[in-house]
């Protein structure tokens, strides 16, 4: 039987390092195969660095003849209304999937009931989805991530799409967005995702001025590209966003948040704002060569969007939670 252990950050050996960004180069490979991994150089350091910088939380880990196959994090957060919120992740080595390990993993998931009112969770492997189900959790929004290669765009389509502006409507592509720009774009934020469809409502999102700078900083801090596309109606106003994140050296860019308020829905403004988008990529981007971007299933409107486009299903990840 396998048994589970709390990792001691203040007494973080080079050998448990060592083990651990074995893991870590393990998992990511077998989630993202076709990919470059992380730079795992500065890897404690920035391991240490967000223990001071994020919520209170705890780590655990299994280990099976000396190396790490799984772990368990868990972390606290508040959402909107300023209740405190707990979250688990559990993440593992596939080759060692077995009822010991499940067994192992749901023990201390069952002893986390007992201990907090609200748990979260998302998951991608069947697993882990099993071992969840098993304890009791609901499930609740899925999320669908795609992929989509450049090369394979439509150049009929993005002109066709690239021409839904109307007259007086003006759009901004931002690298820096200053005080005002910032306020704007939090706030919008935090009505597209409170208003998006989905399955369940556990967890009010709340973007603040905060959480927008400091996605900022980190990404001039590691060589990121963070641009908002705001679109504005003829009175001015910030009526839809779109974001891409990509590194300056990479092959691919993340694009994400694409929605106008209701009002300006079913006019075309999503699909200038993508079309707006890649076409900035092809044109002024040459090193990135595809876009990944994802949404929660029950979205069927940038569902088929994105079918337009040419995304092409990646992966699923399901969330769950307990509520006592």
């Amino acid at each position: 039987m396998y048994k589970l252990q709390e990792m001691d950050y203040a007494n973080f050996s080079d050998e448990k390092l060592a083990n651990w960004i074995d893991f870590r180069r393990r998992f990511l490979l077998q989630l993202y195969p076709n990919q470059s991994l992380p730079n795992f150089k500065n890897w404690r350091k920035h391991m240490l660095k967000a223990r001071k910088e994020t919520p209170p939380s705890r780590f655990y880990y299994i280990m099976d003849n000396g190396q790490i196959i799984a772990n368990i994090n868990c972390a606290y957060f508040k959402d909107v209304q300023g209740k405190s919120k707990f979250q688990i992740s559990v993440d593992h080595d596939e080759r060692f999937e077995s009822d010991d390990l499940a067994q192992c993993i749901q023990t201390k998931i069952l002893a986390l009931k007992k201990e907090e009112s609200f748990i979260t969770t998302k998951t991608r492997s069947a697993f882990c989805k099993k071992i969840i189900s098993d304890c009791g959790f609901v499930k609740g929004n899925e999320m669908e991530f795609t992929k989509l290669y450049l090369s394979d765009l439509s150049k009929d389509l993005i002109s066709k799409w690239l021409e839904f502006l109307p007259s007086g409507f003006s759009i901004d592509l931002l690298d820096d967005p200053n005080h005002t720009e910032r306020n704007e774009i939090t706030k919008i934020m935090t009505f597209l995702l409170n208003d998006m469809e989905r399955v369940d409502d556990q967890i009010t999102f709340q973007i603040t001025r905060k959480d927008l700078d400091n996605s900022l900083e980190r990404a001039a801090n590691n060589n990121f590209r963070l641009l908002h596309l705001m679109l504005r109606n003829d009175s001015g106003a910030l009526i839809g966003l779109s974001i891409i994140r990509y590194k300056k050296d990479g092959e691919f860019c993340t694009q994400y948040m694409t929605g106008v308020i209701p009002e300006y829905r079913r006019k075309g403004l999503a699909k200038f704002m993508k079309a707006y988008l890649y076409h900035f990529l092809i044109t002024k981007e040459p090193l990135v060569k595809y876009v990944k971007t994802d949404f929660y299933t029950t979205n069927h409107r940038m569902k088929n969007l994105n079918q337009m486009m040419g995304f092409k299903t990646d992966y699923f990840v399901q969330e769950w939670y307990y509520k006592s």
